[in-house]
């Protein structure tokens, strides 16, 4: 599970729980509205937290997601994993 707060807002209401995973989940990555999370099978997910309860899955890495990292300029991801793989691909996608 992950636990995000929204400071200005109440801790009751400010609270969004994400159980929607069923790997651990290893890293989280953050541009604003849009959130990646990497997982121990290697799989990458993306929530638009304007849409709380939707988010797709892609299995990018063969093996558990160590970092997810985005540039705020470009359209990008790069993501790395314990199979000693880089992967980089586009936001869009």
């Amino acid at each position: 599970m992950l636990k995000m707060w929204d400071i200005r807002s109440s801790a009751k209401d400010g609270c969004t729980n994400l159980y929607l995973h069923s790997q651990i989940l290893t890293c989280v990555s953050m541009d604003g509205y849009n959130l990646w999370i990497g997982d121990d099978s290697g799989g990458v997910y993306h929530h638009d937290m304007r849409m709380h309860r939707q988010y797709t899955k892609r299995k990018i890495h063969g093996n558990r997601v160590r970092n997810i990292r985005y540039h705020p300029e470009l359209s990008y991801l790069a993501s790395c994993s314990d199979d000693t793989t880089i992967a980089i691909w586009n936001r869009t996608d």
